[in-house]
């Protein structure tokens, strides 16, 4: 018997872009984004390390063999596709996490108790994996850039780092771009080519109070950063108009909530989708009872601890054993993850809650 825990998300698609407010970048569906992602992971380039890089590093192959070189650990997608499952599409992913300073692991004789170690090769590594299905829009519905995921919970593989691993994939794949159409006062009509960058947000039900050991920490403060540009605007007697970029914070207390836990917990997650939906990056605080404050960038570690507590989860179960780690798409864990995927009242809980 094998039981397996989901973390429940919604996958959210926007574009973000140092042009004027006043431009809109494009936008794109999960669909066609994960059509650069699917490229990218059979070409086998689809691997991101948790390190630094230097700047000369221009081609996959480079980077790929630095950070191998430099024993960084990394996350790749393994395998990614989408499938049909009674009547409606997933794209389905299989993550692969390999931490490059596990290459062992201990055993015990159940007759003598003696133990050993077991020494991986000179180049194996440890890994664990996780199947990622994100639900697609039936034919007939709206595509509204929100889409049910699941996600399974495994040592090493975390909400932040999937993120990371998906937003990197597109922007290897092509120089994402648009053209504003911009009107002189006194000139004819320019366009202006402005860049702009597709973004995956991995969504959960964000008011949770967290316990920190056996204390009850308390939401505090929520800081939104954006790096923007903006226009200057030339007046008649200049001749240059430059852009000016320059980072934005934006700092809300949480004396600021209401007081009632259901409206506090509405208030913050319209707070949050409306600055993420404008570019902006967000960190929540937390307040411990003995007055110490928490946020949430941490390690690989707490963040999968973090993972439990800010999502909704469910769990399944199969008759059979199961590793650590999948080399390959597996069809029954997948056909139970899209079961939960449909159950609706699964999700309408999630909201409400």
């Amino acid at each position: 018997m094998h039981e397996q825990t989901v973390l429940l998300n919604h996958l959210l698609t926007q574009s973000i872009t140092q042009a004027p407010e006043d431009t809109t970048p494009p936008t794109h569906g999960i669909e066609e984004l994960f059509s650069y992602i699917k490229s990218r992971s059979k070409s086998g380039v689809a691997i991101e390390f948790f390190g630094d890089f230097p700047d000369d590093l221009e081609s996959d192959k480079d980077r790929i063999e630095y950070g191998k070189s430099k024993k960084y650990d990394f996350i790749r997608i393994k395998d990614a596709n989408i499938e049909e499952v009674n009547g409606r599409r997933y794209i389905v992913m299989l993550i692969h996490h390999i931490d490059q300073k596990n290459r062992s692991f201990p055993v015990v004789n159940l007759d003598t108790y003696e133990g050993r170690e077991i020494t991986a090769e000179e180049n194996e590594r440890g890994v664990t994996s996780a199947h990622v299905v994100i639900s697609l829009p039936s034919e007939g519905d709206v595509d509204d850039a929100k889409y049910r995921c699941a996600i399974e919970y495994t040592s090493g593989i975390t909400r932040r780092g999937i993120e990371f691993l998906l937003n990197r994939q597109l922007r290897r794949s092509i120089d994402w771009e648009f053209s504003v159409e911009q009107t002189g006062k006194r000139g004819p009509i320019k366009s202006k080519i402005y860049k702009y960058r597709p973004k995956i947000r991995l969504a959960s039900d964000i008011y949770r109070n967290l316990l920190v050991g056996d204390q009850l920490a308390l939401f505090s403060s929520a800081v939104f950063t954006k790096r923007s540009t903006r226009d200057n605007t030339a007046k008649e007697i200049e001749l240059m108009q430059e852009d000016i970029v320059a980072d934005i914070e934006v700092r809300i207390s949480g004396s600021q909530a209401p007081a009632d836990p259901a409206a506090k917990k509405a208030w913050l997650n319209k707070l949050i989708s409306w600055y993420q939906d404008r570019g902006y990056r967000s960190k929540l605080y937390y307040r411990h009872m003995n007055g110490r404050k928490y946020k949430g960038t941490q390690s690989t570690e707490i963040d999968g601890a973090a993972d439990r507590l800010l999502c909704n989860t469910t769990m399944y179960s199969l008759t059979t054993e199961r590793s650590k780690w999948d080399n390959i798409i597996q069809g029954q864990a997948v056909q139970e993850i899209v079961n939960i995927l449909r159950r609706d009242e699964l999700w309408q809980k999630a909201k409400a809650d």
